[in-house]
């Protein structure tokens, strides 16, 4: 598998990697080249006396820079749309209507049957495949429009103010847009997704508005804040249970369901060597699988006669060459 496979491996690990340093590669870039104030004491005078080691991280932060936000998106969301495209134009996921006679806003939006869809996800082995397969077919290009946000998301915490009201003021209208999309469009598969994708971007308006109240409402800053860690612990605990529902759960029931399935092999081959032994005991053709043990142990046979193992029901006649049997039983 891993020499057969290893550019696959390889390439979906760097895919994963990559859409996972996106963020914190983007913000700790984006702090350096604007000389955040949690850079200060690191880079003191930044660009009035530039040290070299400030030069050489500003260098390192225009790159990551020019490479996630203008390769990056742009190269993911093209990828994704080729692929849509390419799906529908060789009729591997049907559809209604006619690919040569739709228009580009027609093919990234049509809709085909969702047992189709998951079909297909099971036999895709496209390195892509890591980027679309928790959407539905209709928004697998949504994932670029998500990045942009997260992008979005950053602008107030980097050039703003800290806690200043047009930081929050930003951050809150970023916020309120991403959940408006999550939605109108319920962009996931799984349903739970959904549910917690909008429960995530409630939490934080949520804890931008707290924010804000403390500002205005100095003197119960303290009860405030208690009240951001509640809503935050309670978040995580539905984050929790989610990932309980949805993931440690039915590997636990898949676990189970594996260990009865060997444990019923286990005692149907244990059963099937002690009727083979008694089979050769009494000098006949041994037991095949394929035939009920209860076919064996007919009132006939149990009344002592030898001959009728040799017409149990949906088992031919034996020949004298025991091989050429077993050759008509896998034929």
């Amino acid at each position: 598998f891993w020499h057969s496979n290893i550019n696959y491996v390889l390439g979906f690990f760097i895919l994963i990697l990559t859409q996972s340093l996106f963020l914190p590669v983007v913000q700790s870039a984006s702090m350096i080249a604007t000389c955040h104030v949690d850079y200060q004491c690191d880079f003191p005078r930044c660009y009035e006396q530039m040290s070299i080691k400030y030069g050489v991280s500003l260098y390192f932060a225009y790159v990551a820079l020019l490479i996630t936000l203008t390769v990056m998106i742009p190269f993911f969301t093209y990828m994704l749309v080729k692929r849509k495209l390419f799906l529908l134009e060789n009729r591997l996921v049907s559809y209604d209507g006619d690919y040569h006679s739709m228009g580009l806003v027609a093919k990234l939006l049509v809709e085909i049957d969702e047992a189709d869809w998951d079909l297909f996800l099971l036999k895709d082995s496209s390195i892509m495949r890591a980027l679309y397969e928790m959407y539905e077919f209709r928004y697998i290009a949504i994932h670029g429009v998500f990045l942009v946000f997260k992008v979005f998301l950053l602008l107030p915490v980097v050039f703003l103010k800290r806690n200043s009201v047009e930081q929050l003021a930003v951050a809150g209208c970023v916020e309120v847009g991403l959940l408006v999309l999550l939605t109108a469009t319920d962009a996931f598969i799984n349903p739970w997704m959904d549910a917690l994708a909008r429960v995530g971007s409630f939490h934080q308006i949520l804890q931008v508005g707290l924010v804000a109240l403390s500002r205005v409402l100095d003197e119960h800053a303290r009860t405030i804040g208690f009240v951001m860690i509640a809503v935050s612990a309670a978040y995580i605990a539905v984050l929790v249970a989610v990932i309980i529902h949805e993931i440690v759960l039915p590997y636990l029931a898949v676990r189970r369901m594996r260990a009865a399935e060997t444990e019923t092999y286990r005692q149907r081959n244990l059963a099937t060597k002690w009727v083979d032994i008694a089979f050769m005991a009494l000098g006949s053709t041994s037991y095949t699988s394929d035939v009920p043990i209860t076919d064996y142990f007919s009132p006939e046979v149990l009344g002592g006669a030898v001959a009728p193992l040799y017409d149990v029901p949906h088992r031919p006649n034996p020949t004298a060459d025991d091989e050429a049997f077993r050759a008509t039983e896998y034929e």
